[in-house]
């Protein structure tokens, strides 16, 4: 059960994210550099 929960809150996450990336995508103005920072060391 446990493992059933965290994958559902690792997709909704990732949706989320997704949705953050999309929304500084399209603002004129956005900094570039604050894209995919998770993926960033």
């Amino acid at each position: 059960m446990v493992f059933l929960i965290q994958n559902s809150q690792n997709r909704d996450s990732e949706a989320l994210q997704i949705k953050i990336d999309e929304l500084i995508r399209v603002q004129m103005k956005a900094n570039k550099a604050f894209m995919n920072l998770e993926d960033l060391s």
